[in-house]
């Protein structure tokens, strides 16, 4: 931070003497020093980005009351804006060169966007913030830029969610109040929808459909975050015939859901990033069904894969296959347990027949190369 030039100081008073700021760069500044050089109670300062500070002063940091601009040009030695195309960013209180206590932020437009409680430069405390429009936002409990306790949500919709935040995300217990005066009480984990109960109210169909977006792929219709992504509960409808219905986190299929394909196939299970990872069922049109371990949409882990024709395997699968240890029932009531590789048996085995007789056996690539009674 840089000192004034005392001799263009006249009984206290700069005026356009370069000055250094440490936060606003070098640049003119207009009004009060202090006997340490440096601004000290009101002065209005401007830089060559055109980002200008008009308000208090404490040792040549910005503190108390004061307005910051950006854009356009302001004639500080006239003391009035000669350029209506300068914005007003910020006006309330500050504390060493930061945003500290009460204060508003400005849209480029000038209007409103946020009203309330500042720490060290952030958001923190309580206030409100409101859509381009002017309508309200959101009104609680703020904490370095994000929802942080107790909190009132307005969507743009008009629904009304009424609950505790953590890090901006819903957590715990919450009231929505809908358009169409439907209350329901709900329970939050990390901003998803764990539970819902209808309070008060009769849902309108417009409302069970909930937002509906077009891509280029295909439709959905479900609930969305904050944000306009798809989360929660909701129906994905491709264009190709394909249907999706269960649960949404940030835009992309996540949780427990079905998926149809156009061909009559079904996965029924968990999701994880938009693809099948976890626990599933999925059911092959010809009958054919596999219950078990997914792991990035192919089989992996434990499983059992049950045949049309009555036969089934249970084990393990890797990329798909049979891979690892595991047990085939056969449909003439013949069980083997053995090692399978690539989706063939490969490796040592025992075949129990269905009248208890039993043969140990070896296998290379499905071809069984050698056996003995036991």
């Amino acid at each position: 931070m840089g000192m004034l030039d005392f001799f263009k100081v006249s009984n206290g008073i700069a005026n356009n003497i370069r000055f250094e700021s440490d936060n606003l760069g070098t640049g003119l500044y207009s009004g009060h020093v202090g006997a340490s050089r440096l601004p000290e109670g009101h002065g209005v300062f401007i830089n060559s980005l055109e980002i200008e500070y008009d308000g208090e002063w404490q040792r040549g940091k910005l503190c108390g009351f004061g307005r910051k601009y950006a854009k356009g040009y302001y004639d500080i030695s006239q003391g009035e804006d000669d350029d209506a195309s300068k914005s007003l960013v910020y006006a309330g209180e500050f504390k060493d060169n930061r945003f500290n206590g009460k204060g508003k932020q400005y849209r480029q437009t000038g209007k409103i966007a946020y009203d309330g409680d500042w720490l060290d430069g952030w958001k923190c405390g309580e206030g409100t913030e409101y859509y381009e429009n002017g309508r309200v936002k959101f009104t609680g409990s703020w904490n370095r830029d994000r929802y942080h306790g107790k909190g009132v949500y307005t969507a743009e919709n008009g629904d009304v969610i009424e609950g505790e935040w953590t890090d901006g995300l819903l957590n715990g217990e919450a009231v929505l109040k809908t358009r169409d005066d439907c209350v329901y009480n709900r329970v939050y984990k990390d901003g998803e929808v764990v539970s819902e109960k209808l309070i008060s109210g009769t849902p309108k169909p417009s409302h069970d459909a909930g937002r509906v977006i077009v891509f280029d792929n295909g439709t959905y219709k479900g609930e969305v975050d904050f944000n306009g992504k798809m989360c929660g509960k909701g129906v994905y409808t491709y264009t190709n015939g394909n249907v999706y219905e269960g649960r949404f986190k940030d835009g992309v299929k996540q949780g427990e859901g079905v998926f149809t394909w156009a061909d009559g196939n079904v996965y029924d299970g968990l999701w994880e990033d938009d693809m099948r990872n976890g626990r599933g069922e999925y059911r092959y049109k010809n009958g054919n069904r596999y219950v078990g371990d997914w792991k990035d949409n192919v089989k992996n882990g434990v499983g059992e894969f049950f045949y049309s024709n009555g036969e089934k395997y249970e084990g393990s699968f890797e990329n798909s296959l049979r891979h690892g240890h595991g047990v085939f029932y056969y449909r003439n009531g013949a069980v083997f347990e053995g090692e399978w590789m690539n989706d063939m048996l490969n490796g040592e085995g025992v075949l129990t027949a269905k009248d208890g007789s039993r043969k140990r056996q070896k296998w290379v690539n499905n071809k069984l190369v050698s056996e003995e009674a036991l």
